[in-house]
C-alpha cells in the first residue's frame, strides 16, 4: 500500500475512529470520577492521547457530554496530551 492508498483508508476509517475514540475517553473518565467521588474529591483530572487528526472532533463531543451531566469541564493541551478537568 502506497501513502496515498493509505490515506484514503484512513479518511474513510475516520468516523469510526472518532466515535471510539470519544467513547473510551468518556468510559475512562466515568471510572475516575466514580472512584475521586467516593474518595470524597470534587474533581478530577483525566490525560489522554488523542491522535492529532481528530484532536479538533473528539474534545468537543467529550466536553459537550460532560456539561450535559452538570459538570464544569475544563480542557488543556499539554505537549504530549490532552487534560479534561472535571468538577462537580
Amino acid at each position: 500500500m502506497n501513502a496515498a492508498e493509505a490515506r484514503m483508508v484512513s479518511k474513510s476509517n475516520e468516523s469510526k475512529l472518532i466515535g471510539e475514540c470519544t467513547n473510551e475517553i468518556i468510559r475512562l473518565t466515568k471510572i475516575q470520577i466514580q472512584s475521586a467521588a467516593k474518595q470524597g474529591h470534587c474533581s478530577v483530572g483525566a490525560r489522554y492521547e488523542i491522535p492529532w487528526n481528530i484532536k479538533d472532533k473528539v474534545i468537543p463531543q467529550v466536553v459537550l457530554y460532560f456539561e450535559c451531566l452538570g459538570y464544569k469541564v475544563d480542557h488543556k493541551q499539554l505537549s504530549e496530551c490532552d487534560c479534561f478537568i472535571l468538577k462537580w
